[in-house]
């Protein structure tokens, strides 16, 4: 199996959503073409250049954050169930006890 040479990577973040029609969809074509080992090429669509995984990641995160907090404010965090785990977990701990 050929090696594949690097590639300079350009992160763009996401780009405007914008909703089209059926007819009105036009065919992906490529944006971005890179060339590897051997003669050969990567080529990425308009969308996947604007791909950001990063970006996807920290908004996920962010949407975790404000959700624990509200539920922290609301005072339906912490649980029982909870509460008795974090206890037993300190216990194994301190303990020594598996």
């Amino acid at each position: 199996m050929n090696e594949i040479g690097s590639v300079n990577e350009k992160r763009v973040g996401p780009g405007p959503q914008i909703e089209r029609s059926a007819s009105e969809a036009k065919p992906a074509r490529p944006v971005t073409t890179a060339r590897v080992a051997d003669g050969d090429r990567v080529e990425l669509s308009e969308a996947a250049a604007q791909y950001d995984p990063q970006a996807v990641a920290d908004a996920a995160m962010d949407a975790r954050i404000r959700d624990i907090r509200a539920r922290i404010a609301d005072g339906t965090y912490l649980t029982e169930d909870k509460l008795n785990a974090v206890v037993d977990a300190l216990f194994r701990e301190l303990v020594g006890a598996a």
